[in-house]
């Protein structure tokens, strides 16, 4: 093995990887790998060492844990704060999917304007933006998980499955909302291109008038059919089921108060070779549609006394009510898919970007700082 930190294969990056539940693994230049309770956290709940730079994420999920994004701090400004260093969401087929997508319809957009196709640069140029958004949202709810990990773990061992609240919570259940809503734009921008430049449709800006319009027409092509399935709320397809959850706490409840009383939990997470790791856990409601509904009839309680007696001690299920962010890291990785799915039927290629002189109006000049 191969542990000489001047080898070029070791490069001069500190890796963050942010995993579900909280935890955070930390690479620094060189092989080992430590694996803490939060971020900024003294708890260490394993390390190992890796055999090559390349391997720190399968090297994770094949001890068992989840992946969620990586922060890559590059420079003295980025370790010190003064910089913000770079963030790429990670898919669930180990690929770094949403960073390249987001490429790509840059380079549309880019291409487009050059073209004087305004329409096609415009939603590309959102499109773009919207995954860069999505990438934000999603570093800032792992931030928040690793912060209220870290003040819960204090020490080994925990009580786990325990319910609770602090004075961390409120971030968390901002960073959750605020990824809804980033989401949601995400997921009509893509429906206006595919409205427009798939279907031919104008007029639609929104997933909900696209899927109306195509349930009118016959399957034509896997796009359609997919999007249909997704959208189907007697399936729970999983744009439908997004759609209640975005929908119930934009016009019926925040999470916190979306039941009457929420609270988060301090779970654990039994890794491959048996191994417990503590995560923290805010479970989203089984049943958001049908939530939905009862809410815009009236009160979800009709008593004080009633709201207290909901209040259970049983734990929440995960099978029926996800975790907050993974549920969100799954839904914003099946949107990038989506994104992918829609780059051939661009009118414009994502080339690659070559600027040459004629491209450059005034005088370049490089500063010091970042």
């Amino acid at each position: 093995m191969d542990h000489d930190l001047n080898n070029p294969s070791w490069h001069h990056v500190t890796r963050i990887a942010w995993l579900s539940g909280g935890l955070v693994a930390i690479s620094q230049p060189g092989p080992l790998v430590k694996i803490f309770a939060g971020v900024g956290s003294r708890v260490l709940l394993g390390q190992f060492n890796l055999r090559a730079y390349p391997e720190l994420v399968g090297a994770l999920r094949h001890v068992g844990y989840t992946v969620v994004g990586m922060t890559f701090i590059t420079t003295a400004d980025e370790a010190s704060g003064l910089a913000s260093p770079q963030f790429f969401a990670q898919s669930f087929e180990g690929e770094w999917r949403a960073k390249d997508a987001q490429q790509n319809w840059r380079r549309i957009a880019f291409h487009a304007g050059q073209k004087d196709m305004m329409l096609l640069s415009d939603v590309a140029a959102r499109i773009a933006s919207g995954l860069s958004s999505g990438q934000t949202r999603l570093q800032h709810l792992c931030h928040a998980y690793a912060v209220q990990l870290r003040s819960q773990v204090r020490a080994l061992p925990i009580k786990t499955h325990s319910r609770f609240k602090d004075t961390n919570s409120p971030a968390v259940y901002l960073a959750i909302h605020a990824m809804f809503w980033e989401l949601a734009v995400l997921r009509d921008t893509l429906a206006e291109f595919a409205a427009r430049f798939v279907f031919g449709l104008a007029g639609i800006s929104a997933m909900r008038g696209l899927v109306g319009n195509l349930k009118k027409r016959d399957v034509a092509n896997a796009l359609q059919v997919e999007l249909l399935d997704a959208s189907n709320e007697d399936n729970r397809g999983w744009l439908s089921l997004f759609s209640a959850y975005r929908n119930l706490f934009t016009h019926g409840a925040p999470l916190q108060a979306v039941v009457g009383v929420s609270f988060a939990v301090l779970d654990n997470e039994v890794l491959r070779d048996g191994t417990t790791v503590p995560t923290i856990y805010y479970p989203l409601p089984a049943d958001a549609a049908h939530l939905s509904r009862k809410r815009s009839a009236g009160p979800l309680h009709e008593t004080f006394a009633e709201l207290i007696s909901s209040v259970t001690k049983e734990p929440p299920n995960r099978d029926v009510e996800p975790d907050a962010l993974s549920y969100l890291a799954v839904t914003f990785d099946r949107l990038v898919g989506l994104a992918q799915k829609m780059l051939p039927s661009s009118p414009v290629p994502a080339d690659d970007i070559v600027l040459t002189e004629a491209d450059i109006i005034g005088e370049v000049t490089v500063s010091d700082g970042s």
